[in-house]
């Protein structure tokens, strides 16, 4: 009786150590090289450029001289006759003749010629030779939108609305929204109905019970914080030589370091990974960094981002402030920096040199991204989000 007792025992177990061992495999987890995904939350890489992933659009597709042909420059009295003519247009002008409008988001001048004497009359409106041959020689130029017969008002909207979907694109790579994380079915797969009708037998033979798994959420999603604009290393400050050009240029145009580099560090993150070698050889005359250069018809381009409607009124900021004697380039880090800084400071309308307030620089963000136009009653939420980063960088700094 013993005997039969005994082998009952040791069948009872072996068999329930198999279950066991059939039940346990039948939970394992895949591991990650079977599955390639080690199931925690994966960072959506951060992506700061006008149309996708940093490595594919950062190049530029013209060449050197193609970009310096579209990124003029100026001298002092066609930047003086430009002032005087912005000056006038603080309200649109309409005749039989034309209409002329300037927008304060291109930093260009709207055209519209409504009869044949309409460049005639332009020219006696103009009263300024300076403008005129501006005017006359705008597929040089680029700084007039001309049109005929149509719209003025329609034609300049539609020309901002183009550039600010652009923009808008450059916004939404920086700020990725988060997809909303999914919920996998909750109905038992074929695993799990074989799991729970051998829970039901180990209930009988061991009085225990395996607990079904519960539904389970991917965890695959974008991170909810708002991801870094690149590595917080020391390297990611910037070289010695990259910060020697930014602080030269801070004390001759008295805009602060902090604000010129939170806007770099947004609008081309890729100037702090150079060398001192690269930054040297990337500002001297004529030479430029070799990314950074958005779409037509505009371009935003270099360390700090102008396009080609913008450069010519601060292009020469190097020469001015800086002391320097060469022709500027917009690709070129110092001439970038000192244009750069000249805008700040003029878009902020503070007279301080350091540590602008919440309202400086929120004023300044808003005119450098989106004109001054829409401060203090316009800032789009877009807008908005592009100030929180510069100001959570400019407060790093």
């Amino acid at each position: 009786m013993n005997k039969v007792f005994i082998a009952v025992l040791t069948i009872a177990t072996v068999i329930l150590i198999v279950l066991i061992s059939f039940v346990n495999v039948l939970q394992r987890k895949p591991s990650e090289s079977e599955t390639g995904n080690s199931g925690s939350i994966q960072p959506t890489p951060f992506q700061n450029n006008r149309s996708g992933s940093m490595s594919q659009s950062r190049i530029p597709t013209l060449s050197p001289q193609e970009i310096k042909n579209k990124f003029i420059t100026l001298n002092d009295e066609q930047l003086n006759s430009l002032s005087y003519l912005q000056t006038k247009l603080q309200q649109p002008v309409e005749n039989k003749d034309f209409e002329i409008e300037y927008s304060d988001l291109l930093h260009r001048f709207f055209v519209n010629k409504l009869t044949d004497n309409a460049d005639e009359e332009l020219q006696k409106y103009f009263n300024n030779d300076s403008i005129s041959s501006l005017y006359i020689k705008n597929n040089e130029y680029g700084l007039f939108h001309i049109s005929n017969r149509s719209s003025l008002n329609n034609e300049k909207s539609r020309v901002e609305e183009e550039f600010e979907k652009e923009r808008e694109k450059f916004l939404n790579d920086i700020f990725l929204e988060p997809p909303t994380p999914t919920i996998t079915d909750s109905r038992p797969t074929e695993q799990q109905k074989q799991i729970n009708a051998l829970s039901g037998l180990f209930g009988i033979m061991s009085n225990f019970s395996i607990p079904t798994p519960a539904p389970t959420i991917s965890r695959t999603s974008t991170p909810t914080t708002l991801p870094p604009s690149g590595d917080q290393t020391a390297a990611s400050y910037g070289s010695d030589a990259l910060n020697k050009i930014i602080t030269e240029a801070s004390q001759k145009v008295g805009t602060p370091t902090k604000i010129i580099k939170a806007v770099m560090r947004v609008e081309c993150p890729l100037t702090f990974k150079l060398s001192d070698t690269e930054v040297d050889l990337y500002s001297q005359p004529g030479k430029g960094v070799p990314f950074c250069v958005g779409k037509p018809p505009y371009y935003d381009s270099g360390s700090m981002q102008f396009i080609t409607t913008t450069w010519p009124y601060y292009a020469n900021s190097v020469n001015v402030y800086g002391g320097y004697a060469h022709k500027p380039y917009v690709m070129n880090i110092r001439d970038s920096v000192y244009a750069g800084a000249v805008l700040l400071k003029k878009a902020s309308k503070t007279s301080t040199a350091d540590n602008w307030s919440y309202q400086e620089v929120l004023r300044t963000i808003t005119c450098y991204n989106a004109g001054c136009a829409k401060y203090p009653n316009n800032i789009s939420d877009k807008v908005m989000r592009y100030f929180n980063r510069v100001w959570n960088e400019y407060n790093q700094r």
